[in-house]
């Protein structure tokens, strides 16, 4: 019983590689956020956080400001969700995402009318679904990208066999090798090396364009993905 048990746990959190299962809690949450309704944004918190926001903001004043300063941090839009288990049974999603800046606050801190932030969200299972911690964010112009070590992209067998692993980011270049192409991209933090078989690659694979990928991970180099399915974002 305990080995199906321990499976089934496994299951639960394998079962979160793809960012949709996330961002459709995250994207539940901004939409509870626009339209002020505390319930549903407390609802979707992780039981912990959950409990501590209700017993600090009782009233109905008290809710409305919380509302309010969730709403001044909430982005605009986002793309490029990735998620990475945290080894203790969570799933971190993390976003690039784009926030207009308010003309006063432009005036004041010398800043262009939207700026580009990464959020970073926390979630956990409980109860047989997703919940969240608060949204970080901060401004990814102030993130440096953690450089590749190497382009040697190994077989296929080198990565893991299911192909579940979703990533996207602009092109930084590429390098050609005998069966397919490398592409590096920005992800966040990240350059990820993308190998992209020969009868996959397009023309349209160029610099700054932002590739689309559904590939399967190096178990032990997490920069690294052998692409199954490839696009430029239109």
């Amino acid at each position: 019983m305990r080995r199906i048990l321990t499976y089934l746990c496994l299951c639960g959190v394998l079962a979160a590689q793809k960012p949709e299962e996330l961002t459709g809690v995250f994207d539940e949450y901004l939409a509870a956020v626009k339209a002020k309704d505390f319930r549903k944004v407390t609802a979707l918190y992780r039981g912990a956080m959950k409990q501590e926001i209700l017993s600090e903001y009782e009233s109905a004043t008290d809710q409305g400001g919380f509302l309010e300063a969730l709403s001044e941090a909430a982005p605009d839009s986002y793309e490029g969700a990735t998620v990475t288990r945290t080894g203790d049974g969570k799933i971190l999603l993390r976003l690039i995402a784009r926030k207009s800046v308010p003309p006063e606050m432009r005036k004041e801190q010398n800043l262009p009318p939207v700026v580009q932030l990464q959020v970073e969200v926390e979630f956990a299972r409980e109860g047989g679904l997703w919940k969240m911690g608060a949204p970080v964010s901060r401004p990814l112009a102030a993130v440096e990208p953690r450089p590749l070590k190497d382009l040697h992209m190994g077989r296929r067998a080198d990565y893991d066999e299911d192909s579940t692993t979703e990533v996207s980011g602009p092109i930084l270049r590429a390098e050609k090798q005998s069966t397919g192409t490398v592409y590096l991209i920005r992800v966040l933090d990240d350059e990820v090396a993308v190998f992209v078989p020969a009868h996959l690659a397009q023309s349209a694979f160029t610099k700054g364009k932002v590739l689309v990928v559904q590939g399967a991970s190096h178990p032990e180099d997490t920069q690294k993905l052998w692409a199954e399915k490839a696009r430029v974002r239109e």
